[in-house]
């Protein structure tokens, strides 16, 4: 939360939120993370946790933590509220958990400035010090990529074995494959449509279908994906 805030526009209503947030429940512990503090939440039975583990309890009235006591405090409560989220929702022990938060009632994940937030890291991690070359998808001159990080199902050319390379040499992958923003945008695009919109299971194995369109491609509101 505390790289989302530093992230965000001055401006930024989002922002606003999460450093009034910041400021009630959480402890800044100078380590680009922020964890809750526990003598600002109040009763937080109803949240489904306990903080009564003598881990915990050694800490409350302590003013500030540093050093190995603030490690210490940090896994506790870590550690501690999974449990608890698990417990309380029934969830097996060994279950994964996938978060999301909310301030005043809204998600964060459905705000505008957030979601300008992931596409500026999604496009500055892919094109960072990027040069100009052919993109491989429209052949516009501009510059290009050939990181596929975020592609999970697309798959182009090998990327691992130097063999494959242009001259055998690994900093020509980007000759065999590479795309500018504007492709890579739309190849995300159409990763999403296969992921939420042609993805099934059958007999626990996961499968993509094949679509034949009886509708205008037109007919595909972008904004679903």
């Amino acid at each position: 939360m505390k790289n989302l805030y530093e992230a965000l526009p001055q401006q930024s209503l989002l922002r606003e939120k999460i450093k009034r947030v910041m400021d009630s429940i959480y402890l800044d512990t100078q380590l680009n993370k922020c964890v809750w503090y526990v003598r600002k939440l109040g009763d937080v039975r109803k949240l489904g946790l306990s903080y009564d583990d003598p881990s915990i309890a050694n800490f409350l009235d302590r003013e500030s933590l540093t050093g190995e006591d603030l490690e210490k405090y940090i896994e506790s409560v870590e550690d501690l509220t999974i449990r608890g989220i698990k417990k309380f929702h029934k969830l097996p022990k060994n279950s994964k958990l996938l978060y999301t938060l909310k301030i005043d009632e809204e998600l964060i994940c459905h705000d505008k400035d957030y979601l300008n937030y992931l596409e500026g890291e999604f496009k500055e991690k892919i094109f960072k010090d990027t040069k100009t070359g052919i993109c491989h998808l429209c052949g516009n001159k501009d510059k290009v990529s050939n990181n596929t990080t975020w592609f999970k199902i697309l798959k182009f050319f090998n990327t691992d074995k130097q063999g494959f390379a242009n001259g055998l040499t690994k900093e020509n992958f980007i000759k065999n494959f590479s795309f500018c923003l504007s492709c890579y945008e739309k190849l995300l695009a159409g990763q999403s449509l296969i992921v939420n919109k042609l993805r099934a299971f059958l007999n626990k194995k996961e499968v993509f279908i094949l679509p034949t369109f009886l509708v205008p491609p037109t007919m595909l509101n972008i904004a679903d994906l």
